[in-house]
């Protein structure tokens, strides 16, 4: 799964003049106060496809919970960064959380289920077959498609944990053969009950985009060098920092190219290169360049 943890740098126009990137920065001094990527709403004044009770009698029709009367207790956050809305819903009955779920208000599409009922302790799986099939069937539930979607691949639990007898089926999103950055599908599944505990719908709607770089991998790890060395960025602790190797992903910028601003909603997806910068320390962080355009978009932070 991804390493990100989403603390992001800022950003730096680059313009190509001919076969010359001028390097530009408008990255936000350090003294900037940075808004959080998402926060807190009233739910009571969300508006979108979804009400609060639709979403609530989805999830009641869509996953194999009892038809009783549940407390059920809600909160919304709005995502800077996608710029969506999401209700949670907790269903609660004699005290005891008995399910959680997210749905996106604006599309009234769930995207994620975490069910608190079973936790077993015996291992009743004998292949991964069993698994992909539970799996299958929870996604037919939620009405994603697994037939668009490449093999999934199985993570077994790891011993000694809490989730020691929970498994995970994942598929991966790809858009004309690209990873699409942060874009699966995943349930988890217990392994005594032999139920689909937690789901997760992370599918991205990419739209269009060209997915033959003009920017090739040399340039995009070059252009991410030299962002490195620029007086500003090394200002923010990125100096004696050296590009690696870059990964093709199509991915959503974190950023606003035209105004600076961090956390805002971003225009749609494009093709980046993420190219791995390690310092001097063995920090390691992504410089995310635009595949088309040569702009590096954000600085993605690893521990």
């Amino acid at each position: 799964m991804d390493r990100k943890i989403g603390i992001i740098a800022g950003i730096v126009l680059l313009a190509c003049l001919g076969s010359v990137f001028v390097y530009s920065s408008i990255i936000a001094p350090p003294q900037r106060e940075v808004k959080p990527i998402t926060f807190h709403i009233d739910p009571a004044t969300v508006t979108g496809a979804s009400s609060i009770e639709e979403a609530k009698q989805m999830i009641l029709s869509l996953w194999d919970l009892p038809q009783v009367d549940y407390d059920v207790r809600v909160t919304a956050t709005k995502d800077a960064q996608y710029g969506t809305t999401t209700f949670k819903l907790s269903f609660y009955k004699d005290g005891n959380n008995l399910l959680s779920a997210l749905v996106d208000a604006d599309t009234g599409r769930i995207t994620s289920i975490s069910d608190h009922r079973y936790y077993g302790t015996v291992n009743n799986i004998r292949s991964n077959v069993d698994l992909v099939n539970i799996a299958n069937s929870a996604l037919e539930r939620m009405k994603v498609n697994a037939d668009a979607l490449p093999s999934p691949k199985v993570v077994a639990p790891v011993e000694g944990t809490a989730a020691s007898n929970l498994y995970s089926v994942i598929w991966n999103q790809y858009y004309n053969g690209v990873p699409v950055r942060n874009g699966f599908v995943r349930v988890i599944v217990d392994s005594e009950y032999l139920k689909p505990i937690g789901f997760a719908n992370g599918l991205r709607n990419v739209g269009d985009i060209d997915v033959k770089p003009t920017v090739s991998e040399a340039q995009a790890v070059a252009l991410a060098g030299e962002y490195l060395k620029a007086e500003l960025p090394a200002s923010r602790g990125y100096s004696g920092f050296k590009a690696g190797n870059a990964v093709l992903y199509v991915a959503r910028p974190n950023c606003d190219p035209n105004s600076g601003q961090l956390y805002v909603p971003a225009p749609g997806y494009c093709l980046t290169w993420w190219v791995n910068c390690v310092g001097k320390s063995g920090h390691m962080v992504d410089v995310v360049v635009d595949a088309h355009s040569g702009l590096v978009v954000s600085i993605e932070e690893y521990l």
